[in-house]
């Protein structure tokens, strides 16, 4: 079994959990629900009013659309992400992200990822793009990130055409 093939059996599996432990969680609702979304003061997440906000919580949702821009600047609060724009893309902000952060990105229009540009800027990291080339991705095209702090990098991990 290849490694890439073992990466996205871990990620169905987990991705499964995740689902299992929200659907249990919603399930549990019914007859523990308080009036508002917020945790319980036990810090669980069973009595969140809907799926849905256990699923923000949880940084598992698809979140606002990010313009293509020399740096993007997704949101904390989700994973996945539907970029905009044809603007080559060379640096992902870290703001909040922790250290092995998972990211993912649908291009909606043709654009061109650069690999390890430069000196970031700021509080950034450049991308370390599968094949250490620059990347011309089609409309439609899907990739992944991991946040390495210590390569101060955004790690490319998956990239699949349309």
């Amino acid at each position: 079994m290849t490694t890439k093939l073992m990466r996205q059996l871990l990620l169905c599996v987990l991705a499964a959990l995740a689902f299992n432990v929200v659907s249990a969680l919603a399930a549990n609702n019914a007859t523990n629900s308080p009036a508002s979304s917020a945790l319980l003061p036990s810090g669980n997440l069973a009595g969140l009013a809907n799926t849905a906000t256990a699923r923000t919580n949880l940084g598992l949702g698809k979140g606002a659309d990010v313009p293509s821009a020399g740096t993007i600047s997704p949101a904390v609060t989700a994973e996945f992400f539907h970029v905009t724009g044809a603007t080559a893309i060379d640096f992902i902000t870290n703001t909040s992200f922790e250290d092995g952060a998972h990211i993912c990105f649908y291009y909606v229009s043709a654009l061109t990822l650069d690999n390890n540009t430069g000196s970031p800027p700021g509080t950034t990291y450049a991308l370390q793009l599968i094949g250490g080339a620059n990347a011309s991705l089609a409309a439609g095209a899907k990739n992944c990130f991991r946040r390495d702090t210590a390569l101060t990098k955004w790690v490319e991990t998956e990239r699949t055409a349309p």
